[in-house]
């Protein structure tokens, strides 16, 4: 564990790491955590209207006119930054629960865990869909998962069968370090 890891745990020991993910733990402690740790690098509630190549590292340009330069840009976007909640016009007027995308399990938690809810139906095949189910299967609840049949998705990245691993797996594995840079990778930068 990182020295910087065991001050989080010191200054915040409240902060649950294996969640840390969800919004309803990150809103809350990373305006806190900038404080401490060098705020003048981090421009929050800021949108790039362009991000360009200049010389050895990049440009960047908000929409309010800011400009900044870089060494290296990462770009951490996600499918949710745009979030395009389910449109189900036709469902059984009987059913009275919530509906919700995943970019709000965080303010909605609570719902998903609460005792009285047995059974949830997540639909898509997304990375965040396979977090949301492992999240309602780890509150205990009965997960239908309604997924596409045409191979993309959950399909590409799950292992039905154990003899026969999807293409998708060798991701997984140190050798692929080299091609796709990651936050937890010790080199390669």
């Amino acid at each position: 564990m990182s020295s910087r890891r065991y001050k989080l745990l010191e200054q915040y020991p409240d902060l649950d790491l294996t969640r840390w993910w969800y919004e309803r733990a990150f809103i809350g402690y990373y305006p806190s955590w900038l404080v401490g740790v060098e705020s003048t690098k981090v421009r929050l509630q800021s949108r790039v209207t362009k991000a360009y190549k200049s010389g050895r590292g990049w440009r960047l340009e908000t929409k309010d006119g800011q400009v900044f330069d870089c060494d290296k840009l990462i770009v951490l976007t996600g499918l949710a930054s745009d979030p395009k909640p389910p449109d189900i016009a036709n469902v059984d007027s009987s059913f009275l629960g919530p509906v919700m995308h995943t970019c709000s399990l965080g303010r909605q938690h609570h719902l998903l865990t609460a005792p009285e809810v047995k059974e949830i139906v997540v639909v898509g095949g997304s990375k965040s869909a396979i977090e949301t189910v492992c999240l309602c299967i780890d509150a205990g609840k009965f997960v239908h998962w309604v997924i596409r049949t045409d191979g993309g998705g959950a399909s590409m990245m799950i292992v039905t069968d154990k003899d026969n691993p999807r293409i998708i797996s060798l991701n997984a594995t140190r050798i692929f370090n080299v091609f796709s840079p990651s936050i937890f990778a010790t080199s390669g930068f």
